[in-house]
C-alpha cells in the first residue's frame, strides 16, 4: 500500500481493506442541473515532506501543496440511478517544479434494478495519472528519470445480481476490462503497456439473520503488449468467507483461499499462495470505532520481478470527541517480497490526524505521518515524515 500504483484499476478484494482514513464531514448542497443532481467540493492542502523522493541518499525536504476538485452529478429514476463524477488533483512541489503534476480521472456508472431479483450495474471509466519519482520503476533510484512517470487507464466494468435482499441465497456475477498505457519515458515504460480483464462469481448463502456464507471464484488475465515483457500471466482465486453482523456493535468480512498464479513464461513458473482478506469494525462506543484489516496475496510486479508477494495489516481508531472535531490514529505493517529479484521490503507507518467541521460546507483537518522502510535492497531504504493541513469546501 505504499509503493505508487503503477496503474487505476477495479479490485474486488480491495473491498476489504477498511482503511481507518479520516472521513471529512462536509456535506455538499445540491445543484439542480436538469435530471441531475450536482455535488461540487474542493480540497487544498499543504504541508511538508522531509523526503519527497523516498530516497535512502539525497532527500529532497519540500512543501507540497495539492489542489483536488471534485464533481458528481447524480440521477434517480425510482430505483434506477445514473452518475457521473470527476476527481482532479494538481500537484505542486515547491523545492522542484519538475516532480509536480495533474492526475484526474472521470468515470460513469449506471445501476439498474430490473426487479426485487434481478439487478445490473454498468460502468466505464478513464484516469491520467503519475508514478512518482523514487517509486515504481524508479523505486531505490530517483535520479533514474527527470521527471513523474505519467500513464492513463481506460476501464469498462459491469455486474449482476440475481437475488433479493434478505433471501436465503444471492449470487452476484462481475466483469471488467482495463488498458493501461503509459504516456512518457517511452524507453523505460514501453514494457508496462497491458491490458487485464476479469471476471468473479461469487455466492452467498444466509446461515443466520445476520451472517452469510461466501464461496468466490475471480479470474484475472493481463497481457503486456511488449513481447519483451515476459510476465503474462492469468491470476485465479478460490475463496470461502463469512460476511457477518455478528452484534449492534461488530460487522466484517473474512476470505480465505487459494491464490494461483499462471506465467506464460515456463522459466518463471506458477505461484500457488494462501490468499487471505480480512476486514472488521468494531464500534465499542457509538462515538468511537477500531477497524482491522489485513491483506495477503501475490500482486503485479509493476516492473521489479516477476510479482510481487504482498501481506499488509492495519489498525486504525477512529474517535469523535465533539459533533464537531475527531481524531484518527492507524499503525500499518507491510511485507513485500519481489520474485526473480530477492529484494524483501518491510514498511512500518503510524499517522494521528483530527479533523474539525467549521460549517457544513467547510472542514479542517491536520495529518502527522511518519514511515519507515526496511529492506534486503539498501538503496530502498528510508525513512519519511510528513505533515500535511487540508480545506475541504463544498457548497
Amino acid at each position: 500500500m505504499f509503493k505508487s500504483a503503477t496503474k487505476s484499476q477495479l479490485s474486488l478484494a480491495a473491498a476489504i481493506l477498511l482503511a481507518s482514513t479520516q472521513a471529512m464531514a462536509v456535506e455538499p448542497a445540491a445543484v439542480p442541473v436538469g435530471v441531475f443532481s450536482v455535488y461540487p467540493t474542493l480540497a487544498v492542502s499543504t504541508g511538508v515532506n522531509d523526503n519527497f523522493l523516498n530516497s535512502s541518499g539525497a532527500k529532497l525536504d519540500t512543501w507540497v501543496t495539492t489542489i483536488s476538485p471534485s464533481i458528481q452529478a447524480v440521477a434517480e429514476q425510482g430505483a434506477n440511478s445514473y452518475v457521473i463524477s470527476y476527481n482532479g488533483s494538481k500537484g505542486l512541489i515547491s523545492s522542484s517544479s519538475d516532480d509536480n503534476y495533474f492526475d484526474q480521472s472521470l468515470n460513469l456508472q449506471t445501476r439498474q434494478v430490473l426487479n426485487r431479483r434481478h439487478q445490473y450495474n454498468l460502468g466505464m471509466g478513464y484516469s491520467a495519472a503519475h508514478e512518482g519519482r523514487g517509486t515504481g520503476l524508479s523505486r531505490g533510484n530517483p535520479g533514474l528519470i527527470p521527471e513523474p512517470i505519467q500513464y492513463h487507464v481506460t476501464s469498462y466494468y459491469g455486474g449482476y445480481t440475481l437475488g433479493a435482499a434478505g433471501a436465503q441465497g444471492m449470487l452476484n456475477l462481475t466483469a471488467g476490462y482495463d488498458r493501461t498505457v503509459y504516456d512518457n519515458l517511452r524507453l523505460l515504460t514501453i514494457g508496462r503497456d497491458n491490458r487485464a480483464m476479469n471476471i468473479g462469481a461469487e455466492f452467498l448463502f444466509s446461515v443466520s439473520p445476520r451472517t452469510q456464507m461466501a464461496f468466490e471464484l475471480r479470474q484475472k488475465e493481463t497481457d503486456y503488449i511488449s513481447p519483451a515483457t515476459l510476465q503474462d500471466n492469468t491470476d485465479n482465486r478460490y475463496l470461502v468467507g463469512l460476511n457477518w453482523e455478528a452484534t449492534g456493535k461488530t460487522t466484517g468480512r473474512a476470505r480465505v483461499g487459494i491464490a494461483k498464479k499462471d506465467f506464460e513464461n515456463p522459466l518463471i513458473g506458477d505461484v500457488s499462495r494462501t490468499s487471505w482478506e480480512l476486514g472488521v469494525n468494531y464500534a465499542w462506543k457509538p462515538h468511537s470505532t477500531f477497524d482491522f484489516s489485513t491483506l495477503g496475496q501475490p500482486n503485479e510486479s509493476g516492473g521489479v520481478g516477476n510479482y510481487i508477494d504482498s501481506s499488509t495489516y492495519e489498525l486504525g481508531w477512529n474517535h469523535a470527541w465533539s459533533d464537531r472535531f475527531s481524531t484518527v490514529a492507524t499503525v500499518t505493517y507491510a511485507e513485500d517480497d519481489y520474485d526473480g529479484v530477492g529484494i524483501e521490503d518491510q514498511t512500518t507507518s503510524f499517522k494521528l490526524g483530527g479533523v474539525y467541521n467549521m460549517r457544513r460546507w467547510m472542514d479542517l483537518s491536520l495529518d502527522v505521518r511518519t514511515l519507515q522502510v526496511d529492506s534486503t535492497a539498501p538503496t530502498n531504504e528510508y525513512e519519511q515524515n510528513v505533515v500535511t493541513l487540508t480545506a475541504q469546501f463544498s457548497l
